[in-house]
């Protein structure tokens, strides 16, 4: 800890790759708590998009759960460049749970050539999955639902075409997220993306 706040003055936070990261409120003082970390991302650490680094997550962190990700969080990141084991557990262990999602979620990692193939992406998801129990940490199945009504589905690709995405109309999303009259996933349907990872999927 003492190491990681030493290079972390010594560091730019603006010129540091970026990750994604889910960060949930589970009360009152974690409201505010994130609010204050919103601010000063774009107050003080606004470079093409707000920032967030550890340091400050760590000042304001009470009432607060953070989350690995997808695969453009830190933890799959390292997963996916071959860090050492040591690398990846102490990656890990400043997340409160880990994430893994479908694999047609990352299908355009596929698509791409990042991985060689569906077995792949398997084995991160079940990496992942092993890393969780190792550490005492929940690890959680999401979906990557970025919106929940149907209607909302338009605007979620007129974000990604403004983003340049360039899948922007593809409609993985809507493979997962069908039934129940909302676009929320039922358990059965969304298990079926997460084969061999888990002994009872969902």
């Amino acid at each position: 800890a003492e190491m990681q706040q030493l290079m972390a003055e010594r560091s730019d936070p603006l010129k540091l790759k970026s990750y994604h990261q889910i960060i949930l409120v589970k009360n009152l003082i974690g409201m505010k708590n994130l609010y204050k970390i919103i601010s000063q991302s774009y107050l003080n650490y606004y470079h093409r998009v707000p920032r967030t680094p550890k340091t400050l997550i760590e000042e304001h962190r009470d009432g607060l759960i953070i989350g690995s990700a997808c695969e453009a969080g830190e933890l799959y990141q390292a997963i996916l460049t071959n860090k050492t084991e040591n690398e990846i557990e102490e990656i890990a262990s400043f997340y409160d749970y880990l994430e893994i999602q479908p694999l047609c979620n990352n299908q355009f990692m596929l698509d791409k050539g990042i991985v060689s193939s569906r077995d792949e992406l398997i084995e991160i998801n079940k990496k992942i999955y092993q890393l969780g129990k190792k550490l005492g940490k929940p690890v959680v199945a999401t979906c990557d639902a970025h919106f929940l009504d149907e209607e909302d589905e338009i605007v979620r690709k007129i974000l990604l075409a403004g983003q340049k995405y360039a899948d922007a109309d593809r409609a993985h999303v809507n493979l997962i997220l069908q039934g129940l009259g909302k676009y929320v996933p039922k358990p059965d349907f969304l298990a079926g993306g997460f084969i061999g990872v888990f002994p009872h999927a969902v």
